[in-house]
């Protein structure tokens, strides 16, 4: 689905920043919810940070570009609790998670404890290309949340904020797919 900022000026700074960063990843909940019409509060981005002399490094870059934005400061905090996850920065509608490793995005989307969240957004001249996985598609299609319960226990609170937004879905709950490769699955359930 391509989406232009002219449609979705929200999108605006998301943009900007990709275009500045382009090793940052937006991934999940506005994916998400782009993909199913619904609005979106913020704008999950992710970045490998493999030094403290590159956290500095995009730190200082990171300050410059917001302050030419005319955002003077920033909040930072811990974020999901994702695996090689370092801190969070919130800026405007941007939720910035620095990750201690590299990752690709299959191993990002793999990573998350919803079907529901392995959306992602790839920028385009004007706007942005927002894609998911076959899996997404096919529950999607049929109006399913599927969660990965295992990796959620520690995250009820964000299973039970989609589940209440999403309230004309169903929820259900997944085994994990042995591998997701190329952004499709190996094992997709029949339903």
């Amino acid at each position: 689905m391509k989406i232009t900022l002219e449609q979705h000026p929200e999108l605006k700074l998301a943009h900007e920043f990709i275009k500045k960063f382009p090793d940052a990843v937006i991934a999940g909940g506005v994916a998400r919810d782009l993909l199913c019409n619904r609005e979106s509060n913020d704008i999950d981005i992710f970045m490998s940070v493999s030094s403290d002399i590159e956290k500095i490094n995009y730190g200082i870059h990171m300050g410059r570009f917001f302050s030419e934005k005319g955002f003077d400061g920033y909040e930072t905090r811990d974020h999901y609790g994702f695996d090689g996850h370092l801190m969070q920065i919130n800026v405007g509608n941007l939720d910035i998670c620095l990750m201690t490793k590299d990752f690709s995005k299959t191993e990002l989307i793999d990573s998350f404890d919803m079907v529901s969240s392995h959306a992602w957004m790839e920028p385009t001249d004007d706007g942005f290309e927002v894609k998911a996985t076959d899996l997404f598609q096919k529950l999607n299609d049929k109006r399913i949340l599927g969660i990965y319960r295992k990796k959620a226990d520690f995250r009820e609170d964000h299973i039970q904020r989609i589940c209440d937004k999403y309230s004309d879905y169903l929820p259900l709950e997944l085994d994990k797919p042995k591998k997701i490769e190329n952004f499709g699955v190996e094992f997709i359930p029949d339903f």
